[in-house]
C-alpha cells in the first residue's frame, strides 16, 4: 500500500509550476517539444519554446486564460523578501520612468519605500536619480486611480470601450500591414525550403554530398520549416482575429465586473487589474513635493480616466441625451 500523505490536498510548488508551464491545460497543443542533439545520437533534448509548433483550442480547457495570463505574468516578477525579510505588494510591479530599472523595496526607521535600482547600480555615475517613494504614499496613489477608474467604467462603460478602441485603430492598421507583409514573406520560404529538401534528396541519391551532409542540411531545414510553420499559424489567428483590442478591453471589463467598490488595496486587487507601474522623479512646486505614476492596466495598458468635471459632463450629456 502507497504512503499516506499527512495533507492529500497539499500541492509541491514544483507541481503547479509544472501545471503552469504546460499550456495544455488552456487547451493548446504542442508539438516538435524535443529533437535530437545530432543526427547520431538518439537521445532527445527539450526543444526551445520558439521553435515548437502550437495548436490553439485543440481541446477544451481546464484553466481559465485570464487566470493563467495573470499567473504567468506574477510568475515572472517573484516578490522576494528584502535582508530584513520586508514584503511589498508592489515588489516586481514597479519600474523607472527614466531609466526603465526596476524599483527595489527596502526599509529605514521602521518606513519602506522603494527607490530605482539603476540608480542604486550607478550612483557613482549618476546614471539615473533615487525616484524614492514610500510604500504608503504609492497605496494611496493606486488606491484613488483605481477607484477613480472603476467608477468611471461601471458609469461609463460604452463610452470606455470606444475610447480605447478608436485611440488604438491607427496602431492597428499599421501592425497588421507588418503581420500581412510577414505572413506573405513565410509562405513563399516554405515553398523555398520544399524545393531545398528535393535538391539535397537528389544530391543525396546521386551521391553528390554525403549522407552526413544530408543529415545535417535535412535537419536544418526541418528545423527552420517547424519555426516558419509555427509564426504562419501565430500570425493567421491574430489576423483572422475579429478585434484585438475589443478582446482585451472585454478581458479588463470582465475582471473589473468582480469588484463593485475598492475600500483597500489588496495584493488580489492589484494583480488582477494592474500589470505594472511606472514611478516618475518627484518635483518641488511652490515648496511642495509632487508625484505622477502611471499605471498600466491588466491587457489594456495606460489608461487616460477622465477628471471628475469631465465625468459629471459626460453624465450631463447622458443625462441631456436620454431627455431629449
Amino acid at each position: 500500500m502507497g504512503k499516506q500523505s499527512e495533507n492529500p490536498y497539499y500541492w509541491e510548488t514544483s507541481a503547479v509550476g509544472a501545471i503552469l508551464d504546460n499550456p495544455a491545460y488552456i487547451g493548446i497543443t504542442e508539438s516538435l517539444k524535443s529533437t535530437r542533439l545530432t543526427f547520431k545520437s538518439k537521445k532527445r533534448v527539450p526543444s526551445p519554446k520558439e521553435r515548437r509548433a502550437t495548436i490553439e483550442d485543440s481541446h477544451k480547457p481546464i484553466i481559465d486564460r485570464l487566470v493563467w495570463d495573470k499567473a504567468t505574468l506574477l510568475r515572472q516578477n517573484k516578490r522576494r523578501p528584502t535582508k530584513t525579510g520586508a514584503t511589498s505588494i508592489f515588489s516586481g510591479m514597479l519600474y523607472c520612468a527614466d531609466c526603465g530599472a526596476k524599483l527595489n523595496l527596502n526599509v529605514s526607521n521602521g518606513y519602506k519605500y522603494f527607490r530605482c535600482g539603476g540608480y542604486k547600480r550607478n550612483s557613482r555615475i549618476k546614471a539615473c536619480s533615487i525616484h524614492y517613494i514610500r510604500e504608503s504614499v504609492l497605496e494611496e496613489l493606486v488606491l484613488k486611480q483605481l477607484q477613480s477608474f472603476l467608477f468611471y467604467l461601471q458609469q461609463f462603460e460604452r463610452t470606455f470601450v470606444k475610447m480605447q478602441i478608436d485611440s488604438s485603430i491607427a496602431d492597428k492598421e499599421y501592425e497588421l500591414y507588418l503581420k500581412e507583409q510577414r505572413l506573405e514573406y513565410l509562405n513563399k520560404r516554405v515553398g523555398e525550403i520544399d524545393r531545398l529538401f528535393r535538391k539535397i534528396y537528389e544530391d543525396n541519391a546521386n551521391r553528390k554530398i554525403t549522407d552526413e551532409q544530408f543529415y545535417r542540411l535535412s535537419e536544418g531545414y526541418e528545423a527552420e520549416l517547424a519555426d516558419v510553420k509555427s509564426e504562419i499559424i501565430t500570425l493567421t489567428e491574430e489576423i483572422q482575429s475579429d478585434d484585438t483590442t475589443v478582446n482585451n478591453v472585454e478581458k479588463l471589463i470582465a475582471v473589473t465586473r468582480r469588484y463593485t467598490r475598492i475600500e483597500e488595496l489588496t495584493p488580489e486587487i492589484l494583480n488582477a487589474l494592474v500589470d505594472k507601474i511606472v514611478v516618475h522623479e518627484a518635483e518641488k512646486k511652490d515648496g511642495k513635493r509632487t508625484q505622477s505614476i502611471d499605471i498600466y492596466y491588466s491587457y489594456v495598458g495606460i489608461i487616460n480616466i477622465p477628471t471628475a468635471e469631465e465625468i459629471e459632463e459626460h453624465a450631463a450629456l447622458r443625462q441631456a441625451s436620454k431627455t431629449a
